[in-house]
């Protein structure tokens, strides 16, 4: 074994493997699991051993709900590296890392940090379905599995974006319901507008949360009866965090990134046995980012989806636009001044843009002018939320992507447009809004709304 065991040392290992079946919580300095092995959570909650997935004869080593008659994988370790035949053990090592060897004496999997000290470590399995290595001199955690999440966010689990250095923790998809291989999708919270998260298809987006609001927000989610999950963003100077927790008594529940792109919520349900689906970002096309190109804006409760141009613009391509085709977008119908002339129309209950720019906590008047200051600012929105680690005012610069209209959400869009066309279609506002409300805004006035939705900063 090359740079790590002779074969003596090698054959003093396999002789420390544990007896079969399950054992405890934890694995100490020189223990390992073969094939037949896991071990399980203090609660009985979770196990982890190694496992096949679907028709395959491949074997992963993964955590999965110990209960569940079902098997239900929730982190999977050597994904891209699968054991092929039944020779392999997982082991806590000298060096302190916790370590896959396949039959021919290979590593193909390690948590690979840095430890001081031989035997310094003890590698636990939590009942929340974190595996965790610690040091044993000061329990500090050098490594676990919550950092690498795998198809599955879990309550207790953050996804991160770290703000100087834009290293993130992210999770992945498999590649196929019965393939924990690497798929194409993964998410996290967007590095370059850093108020949202995303979904990426390879490199590009597929799927964009709506803009966060506060630096310090939460999201009651109501899952059955009274059991109850919360998302909470926290920021600071350094660090964003997007965190998922969940009521003392509430049913298990996970998010899953499925293969196919869509982030969904389950909740488990004790008398069928079965994962019932609560929430899902696939509810309509309008869920696909930019579905209808730049300046357009998809209608998210039309049946089927239509994507209509903004108000001063028309289709790129009028023949494309007729037979739904909307990825071309749209253009102005006329060009803006680049002065005093420029006005804004407004469009309320809307999904941002993609790209927004933060000019912080300032007043409404100061916003718009911002916005008409700048040839290249195509609007701005600003909501009347204060309070520390808030924005009031948000610019955007060049093309407004991914827009949702009859969204749930009470920001208001405005859009830049030239003077003239103002005025001339009076249906653009929300056919409820009360008839004396100005169609024409030099500035957007605020609006007196609570906010309960995710929302952030920066």
């Amino acid at each position: 074994m090359k740079g790590y065991l002779c074969s003596a040392s090698y054959l003093l290992l396999l002789s420390t493997l544990l007896a079969f079946g399950t054992v405890a919580d934890k694995l100490q300095p020189g223990e390992s699991l073969n094939v037949t092995q896991k071990i399980t959570s203090s609660g009985d909650t979770f196990a982890l051993g190694f496992f096949s997935s679907g028709n395959s004869t491949n074997r992963y080593v993964g955590i999965w709900y110990n209960k569940m008659k079902e098997r239900t994988v929730i982190w999977v370790a050597n994904r891209e590296n699968p054991l092929t035949n039944s020779a392999g053990f997982l082991i806590l090592s000298e060096d302190g890392n916790i370590k896959l060897f396949d039959g021919k004496k290979s590593v193909i999997w390690t948590s690979n940090v840095s430890v001081i000290g031989r035997n310094s470590t003890t590698a636990v399995l939590s009942d929340s379905g974190n595996f965790v290595l610690r040091r044993t001199t000061d329990h500090a955690v050098v490594w676990q599995s919550f950092d690498h999440p795998i198809g599955s966010f879990l309550p207790g689990m953050k996804l991160t974006l770290n703000i100087k250095t834009r290293q993130s923790i992210r999770i992945f998809s498999w590649k196929d319901v019965d393939d924990p291989t690497p798929g194409i999708f993964y998410a996290g919270i967007d590095p370059q507008t850093p108020r949202q998260m995303m979904v990426w298809r390879g490199s590009e987006p597929y799927w964009r949360d709506g803009v966060w609001e506060t630096v310090v927000s939460a999201q009651v989610l109501q899952m059955q009866r009274n059991h109850v999950g919360y998302i909470t963003t926290i920021a600071n100077d350094e660090e964003i965090s997007f965190l998922f927790t969940s009521s003392e008594n509430s049913n298990i529940a996970r998010y899953v990134l499925t293969p196919t792109g869509a982030i969904e919520l389950e909740s488990w349900d004790d008398s069928s046995e079965k994962w019932e689906l609560l929430s899902s970002t696939k509810n309509n096309n309008c869920s696909v980012y930019g579905w209808c190109g730049p300046f357009g804006s998809c209608d998210n409760i039309s049946l089927p989806t239509v994507c209509n141009c903004l108000k001063g613009f028309r289709p790129k391509y009028q023949q494309e636009w007729e037979t739904g085709n909307w990825s071309g977008g749209c253009v102005r119908e006329m060009n803006l001044d680049c002065g005093t002339k420029d006005e804004f129309r407004m469009l309320k209950r809307t999904k941002l843009p993609d790209i927004s720019i933060s000019l912080g906590t300032i007043s409404a008047e100061a916003c718009a002018s911002e916005c008409l200051s700048n040839c290249s600012c195509t609007a701005y929105s600003y909501t009347n939320v204060s309070g520390w680690g808030t924005w009031n005012c948000l610019i955007w610069v060049g093309d407004l992507i991914d827009l949702v209209e009859n969204f749930n959400t009470e920001f208001n869009l405005n859009i830049r447009v030239a003077g003239p066309q103002l005025g001339t279609d009076p249906t653009y506002f929300d056919e409820e809004e009360e008839e004396e409300e100005e169609r024409t805004l030099q500035a957007d006035q605020p609006s007196d709304h609570e906010w309960s939705c995710v929302d952030d900063i920066y």
